[in-house]
């Protein structure tokens, strides 16, 4: 590998990332947040539940890579990261950023979530599980990659504009 795939590689990798965090976004944050509905609204074994069955995955991993392209496309600067940042940087800040995002985002969704949530005491349900053990369990992890690239894009960009 010469000096230029390096630096190709070097200042694509966040682009590449991003598809995959888009793809992961769209096919999991609509099952967290309308996935029970779909399925109580279709009643198993009918035609439209064996579709939404078979192709929400194919359909949503699409949508996530034409939008990603679609934004390469109009944009063409994005998440291009400048070649004098070093492959070895970009990976040790994108584990840094991805715990440090993780963290925060688990938090700021925790202490939402309880707003948002009465308290169990002040349900009728008996069986009512606060929507703070399944937000803070599910949302994180759905949110995160993409957060993450975005903060190491800005702050790297940022760096790059402070150095120069």
């Amino acid at each position: 590998m010469n000096q230029h795939d390096s630096s190709w590689f070097q200042q694509h990798l966040l682009r590449g990332l991003f598809v995959v965090a888009l793809c992961w976004l769209t096919v999991v944050a609509p099952l967290l947040l309308f996935g029970d509905a779909l399925f109580e609204i279709v009643t198993e074994g009918s035609f439209f539940h064996d579709i939404l069955e078979n192709w929400f995955m194919p359909i949503a991993l699409l949508v996530g890579l034409v939008v990603s392209f679609l934004l390469f496309w109009v944009w063409s600067q994005l998440l291009k990261v400048p070649p004098e940042t070093s492959l070895r940087f970009q990976l040790t800040r994108l584990l840094l950023y991805g715990v440090i995002v993780y963290v925060v985002l688990t938090v700021v969704v925790a202490v939402g979530s309880m707003i948002i949530d009465p308290p169990w005491r002040e349900s009728d349900n008996l069986q009512h599980i606060p929507l703070v053990f399944y937000a803070t369990l599910f949302y994180p992890p759905v949110l995160a990659p993409i957060v993450t690239v975005l903060v190491f894009w800005r702050m790297a960009l940022r760096k790059t504009r402070v150095a120069s």
